[in-house]
């Protein structure tokens, strides 16, 4: 496929995909959570905090997990469940423009969730409350954590036909996701403890011991999106995190285009 047919077909599947979410009861209801859940936390930010936007958007971001799976569910779950999905498969367009087109179309229901905060940027900067580079890197970090939420709940949407798995198992995924960076430690003091109880010939000192814990948590964190919102939520930014979060969009989309040949391929048997 050239690539001026790929842009056509990845424009049609997002306008189809934005047409449905729009129409839809659950995109205008998880807004709504989305803005009144960011309004209440801006009122008790206004009286305890005098306006601290970055709290905001942390707490925020606490809650994709239960907000990233329900725009994610119905990606290809619904597909499937109704049986359209062998039609986008006999269709003549590629499974990546296809992936593309609503992981686009999700994008933009994530970003207009988003912008539902410009209106408290601009009432704490009235108030002369504190907005500053910290600010600008916190949103900038929240929306790239955003977007590698929605590939994987993309991904898991792609491997059932139950929009309830689907939004579940993608809950459940985040949420180890949320909490790995505080049980990263607990983790490499674990492993730490088996390499000794395996070391029968002590060969491997107490210290090296520790030194493989502290390397496996310092992994841990490294591969968790949520300890780039710590490094810029300080101020420390570099272009490598931006390049990490790129990789890694790419390479959920391009497991979910392999997860779907697969299926296209068992559909075609």
């Amino acid at each position: 496929m050239s690539d001026q047919s790929f842009v056509r077909a990845m424009g049609a599947i997002f306008r189809r995909e934005c047409s449905q979410w729009f129409r839809s009861p659950l995109a205008w209801s998880v807004l709504a959570i989305f803005a009144v859940l960011g309004g209440f936390y801006l009122t008790i930010d206004l009286s305890l905090y005098m306006g601290i936007l970055t709290l905001e958007l942390k707490f925020l971001a606490s809650l994709f997990f239960i907000i990233i799976p329900l725009i994610t569910m119905r990606s290809f779950a619904e597909e499937r469940q109704l049986g359209t999905d062998k039609l986008l498969f006999t269709a003549p367009i590629s499974t990546m423009s296809i992936v593309v087109g609503k992981y686009a179309a999700a994008a933009v229901l994530f970003l207009c969730m988003m912008l539902t905060t410009i209106p408290h940027l601009i009432i704490i900067l009235s108030l002369g409350g504190r907005v500053d580079k910290i600010t600008a890197f916190t949103y900038l970090n929240v929306i790239l954590i955003g977007l590698v939420y929605l590939g994987i709940g993309l991904f898991i949407s792609s491997l059932t036909n139950r929009q309830t798995i689907a939004a579940l198992t993608t809950m459940v995924v985040l949420l180890i996701l949320n909490v790995l960076n505080s049980t990263a430690n607990v983790v490499g003091a674990f492993f730490a403890k088996v390499i000794g109880w395996l070391d029968v010939a002590n060969l491997i000192d107490l210290s090296r011991q520790t030194a493989l814990g502290d390397n496996i948590a310092a992994g841990i964190k490294w591969l968790n999106p949520q300890s780039r919102l710590e490094l810029l939520s300080q101020g420390v930014f570099d272009l490598t995190m931006i390049l990490y979060f790129v990789i890694l969009i790419i390479c959920l989309l391009y497991l979910t285009v392999q997860r779907l040949e697969s299926r296209k391929w068992e559909t075609g048997r």
